[in-house]
């Protein structure tokens, strides 16, 4: 049996002495430091294992000031209300109370704000319940919705990926490209110029609780990018879990955002510089 230093080994960009936590949509994948590695001391999440393919190593070791990260499809955190919870929304909430359990952490952090909690229908809005908030308030515990207010998005030039697609078709910026690459296009130009907009306010978010275990649920795109901004911070970082509710096509959409850079560089610089002066 490897002892907690050698399970830490292996995956340079996570190399310390957690546990690993992925959630695979399609086939159970053992990880490579917890070989055969299943839940331990929480017999009530072995019916989402064997339905999800979650995988849960040993507990996590608690450090002082370390994030551990959820990665999600942004639907699953939240729920209308009086709405019944689905399956994916009961994956999060058990791996939540998992993590509250092996981690104690001193808040818990969701990627959401209160204007992604309205919806407008029918000229009225739907206020939806965050699963996040809600769990953090019935274990006592500080939550935080760290996502920038939409005045603030649009103080600061960010647009979403709808306005993108939108801005990149009126300027003629995706007739150099096949049509089945738009999408991919728009998640590269997104992730390049956006996702770091939008980090980096989490981070100024985050910067009272660096020494504090934290708990942040955030979008799967997120959980690389994100990990490394908080290690160059000099925070430590877990994975707890990571996939749910990603289906096969979302779950593509990086490798497919990567794949065009490489594919379209002329095109793709075209549309940076039509976007940089935004910034």
């Amino acid at each position: 049996m490897p002892n907690r230093a050698e399970r830490g080994r292996g995956r340079p960009h996570y190399s310390r002495p957690v546990g690993r936590r992925y959630i695979s949509t399609r086939r159970f994948v053992p990880s490579p430091r917890s070989p055969k590695a299943r839940d331990r001391g929480h017999p009530q999440l072995d019916g989402i294992i064997s339905e999800t393919g979650v995988i849960r190593p040993p507990a996590c070791a608690t450090f002082s000031g370390m994030f551990h990260l959820i990665g999600v499809n942004h639907n699953v955190q939240r729920y209308a209300p009086g709405a019944k919870l689905d399956a994916h929304q009961v994956v999060l909430e058990q791996c939540l109370n998992a993590a509250i359990k092996e981690c104690r952490p001193t808040l818990i952090a969701v990627e959401e704000s209160e204007d992604t909690l309205k919806e407008k229908r029918k000229g009225d809005y739907v206020v939806y319940e965050s699963i996040p908030r809600n769990v953090a308030r019935r274990h006592t515990i500080k939550s935080m919705l760290c996502e920038p207010s939409n005045d603030w998005k649009d103080q600061h030039g960010y647009m979403d990926e709808l306005t993108l697609h939108r801005e990149l078709f009126t300027s003629g910026l995706l007739r150099d490209i096949p049509s089945n690459q738009e999408k991919a296009a728009v998640t590269a130009v997104n992730m390049t110029l956006f996702f770091s907009l939008r980090e980096e306010y989490w981070l100024n978010q985050f910067k009272n609780y660096f020494q504090s275990n934290v708990i942040f649920i955030l979008g799967e795109n997120h959980i690389d990018s994100f990990s490394s901004r908080l290690q160059d911070a000099g925070v430590q970082v877990s994975i707890f879990c990571r996939g749910i509710g990603v289906n096969a096509t979302q779950g593509g959409e990086l490798k497919a955002a990567s794949n065009f850079k490489d594919k379209y560089p002329m095109p793709f610089s075209r549309m940076l510089k039509h976007f940089i002066p935004v910034l």
